[in-house]
């Protein structure tokens, strides 16, 4: 879909566009929110800092439901302690979702 549609589109076709890049109901809010965002770049900027910014809960939520779609969001790392897991998920589910994005947004 090109940005324009996606910046023109109502609520809800814009949030269920961007459901199958992330399922976070609350990044998919605040993208939604954040419109317009006339290039893929901006679309970009403001899905990395929204995923930043996302509680651990949101972020659970996203990767519990690649996880159920048999979608792999990197390996675990048995050396990682709590924090630097959870770093390393977030991580990981952001280069997912901005290549999720980039294939979705042309």
């Amino acid at each position: 879909m090109p940005i324009a549609e996606f910046d023109a589109a109502d609520a809800a076709d814009a949030a269920a566009e961007l459901m199958v890049c992330c399922a976070s109901k609350r990044w998919v809010a605040r993208l939604v929110h954040a419109r317009p965002f006339t290039t893929l770049e901006r679309l970009l900027s403001e899905s990395d800092a929204t995923l930043r910014s996302l509680d651990w809960a949101d972020i659970e939520e996203a990767v519990d439901a690649y996880r159920r779609l048999g979608v792999s969001t990197g390996a675990r790392r048995p050396d990682n302690d709590a924090v630097a897991e959870r770093q390393a998920v977030r991580s990981e589910l952001g280069r997912t979702v901005r290549s999720r994005l980039t294939a979705a947004f042309v």
